[in-house]
């Protein structure tokens, strides 16, 4: 269907201004600020979740060392329990500093910290069933993805992150 020149025009539309310089900042800083405190609740629950795993090491190496198990796999279930809790120590640490100096951390590298907890909860779920841990990871990795999401963009390179 073509319309000519002298057709009527069609039904009105209302003119949007864009915002003022002002309102466009506000916006901004609105989406900064939220991104800021997404990753920085998701860096404080991996933290105290890191605190709470270890803190469990004394009683799960007690445990493991009365289970019976051959000594190679008692020394990889201790390694495993420590390596998770230093993870998600780590990663709060790279959400905190994400949370504190955005430009600090790119959204490639926030993306990847939301990844490892998403993945360990897959696990868990798969061979520990459901557990609050999962949860807490799910939950975790949400605020992060929601972190990158509203992360402003750094300069440079074509405004690209």
């Amino acid at each position: 269907m073509s319309t000519s020149p002298n057709s009527p025009p069609g039904p009105e539309r209302p003119v949007v201004a864009p915002p003022s310089p002002a309102e466009a900042t506000s916006a901004l800083s609105r989406r900064g600020r939220a991104a800021r405190w997404s990753l920085a609740l998701a860096g404080g629950a991996l933290l105290l979740l890191a605190l709470v795993h270890g803190g469990g090491y004394v009683a799960a190496s007690i445990a493991v060392a009365n289970s019976g198990l051959k000594p190679l796999y008692q020394e990889a279930f201790r390694a495993l329990w420590l390596g998770f809790s230093l993870q998600a120590a780590v990663l709060a640490g790279v959400l905190g500093l994400a949370a504190l100096r955005p430009n600090a951390v790119s959204r490639a590298v926030v993306g990847i910290c939301g990844l490892l907890p998403i993945l360990n909860a897959a696990l868990m779920l798969r061979f520990l069933g459901g557990a609050f841990t999962s949860a807490l990871l799910v939950a975790t990795a949400t605020l992060v993805i929601v972190g990158m999401a509203l992360q402003p963009s750094r300069g440079g390179a074509g405004g690209r992150s």
